[in-house]
Parts: C-alpha cells; sequence; structure tokens
C-alpha cells in the first residue's frame, strides 16, 4: 500500500552543501507539502508550508531559524493555502523585514489570496482577496 504523507525534514550544511548533518524531521507526525524558503534581509531563514488541519481543510504555517537552519522555531499559524508562495522585503523602505504571502486555493478563504506579516513571521494579518485572478 502507498502513501502520500509528508513531513517536513531538516537538514543543514556549514561547507557549502558537501556534507549535510540530518537533523530529523521538524514537526513529527504533522503532514507537511508545498515548501518555500526565503532568507530575510537579516540572515533569518523562513519555511512556509501547507499543512492538513481537517479532512477539507488546509493552511500554512512558518518555522523561523536564526541559525541557517541548525534550529528551528514555531510552527506560527499564517493562514494561507494551496500552492502558497513568499517574498521578504529586502528593501531600505517602510516595508523593510516584512513577509508577504500569496496563495491560490485549498485553504483559508477560497482562490488568490494574500496577506503579511510586519513581525517577522511571529504573526500574520488576516488575508484580503487578490483582484483580477492574477
Amino acid at each position: 500500500m502507498s502513501s502520500n504523507f509528508r513531513q517536513a525534514g531538516n537538514a543543514h550544511s556549514t561547507d557549502g552543501g558537501r556534507n549535510w548533518t540530518n537533523l530529523g524531521v521538524l514537526d513529527p507526525g504533522v503532514f507537511r507539502s508545498d515548501p518555500v524558503l526565503r532568507f530575510g534581509p537579516d540572515g533569518t531563514l523562513f519555511y512556509d508550508s501547507l499543512t492538513k488541519i481537517g479532512e477539507f481543510d488546509y493552511r500554512c504555517d512558518v518555522f523561523i531559524s536564526d541559525s541557517a537552519g541548525q534550529s528551528w522555531s514555531g510552527p506560527n499559524p499564517a493562514y494561507g493555502g494551496d500552492k502558497q508562495w513568499i517574498a521578504l522585503d529586502h528593501t531600505s523602505g517602510p516595508g523593510h523585514g516584512h513577509f508577504y504571502q500569496a496563495w491560490d486555493y485549498a485553504g483559508c478563504c477560497g482562490n488568490d489570496w494574500f496577506n503579511r506579516s510586519t513581525d517577522g513571521g511571529l504573526s500574520f494579518e488576516y488575508p484580503i482577496p487578490i483582484p483580477e485572478q492574477p
């Protein structure tokens, strides 16, 4: 019998990817899919992933690492849904360090939504719809 159950594995390298240390699973026993990784402007690493919270309910969670993936905090609920993508603001403008997320379907609220975090991925504003279905 086959299974599509997936978990978020965790490994890190200190030599540019030549060797890796396997640290196990970030959130043991919890389904994770659609992983997205981004570094913030201060070097903080963010891992955003889809998780199933009910039979047909999905959301995204964010894990945060200040140690290049050697240790993680979270998960922090981020609303979200299937096919999410994230961006971190590296500009020197008023959005510096903000975390932005957009997704398509199979999650909170319906199709084509957007939200952000202004506190480094610890909490997320309630999503707003993206107009015109880009």
